[in-house]
């Protein structure tokens, strides 16, 4: 289990990290609207932080099926290719 929750704290620093980027160096457009409101309230960095840091700590300690957990991994690499490839066309 202490595996995939390194996993899954390291993708989301990745999202987070590829996010800013896209948003504040390339000047794209969150496409996810709750995290969109709460970027433009919170700024990139911290409204993105506010949105995941209660799902990590929910991860960390409630009960989730492992199967979940790895099943939320896959989907965040997912995002980053997407983050990376959008990236990559805008430059």
């Amino acid at each position: 289990m202490s595996l995939a929750i390194s996993i899954f704290i390291a993708l989301n620093i990745a999202d987070i990290v590829s996010t800013y980027f896209a948003v504040e160096e390339k000047g794209m457009k969150e496409l996810n609207p709750i995290a969109r409101f709460m970027m433009d309230r919170f700024g990139t960095i911290g409204g993105l932080s506010a949105i995941k840091l209660p799902v990590v700590v929910a991860m960390l300690y409630l009960p989730v099926p492992i199967w979940l957990l790895w099943a939320s991994c896959f989907l965040y690499v997912l995002v980053i290719i997407n983050n990376v490839y959008q990236l990559w066309r805008a430059a």
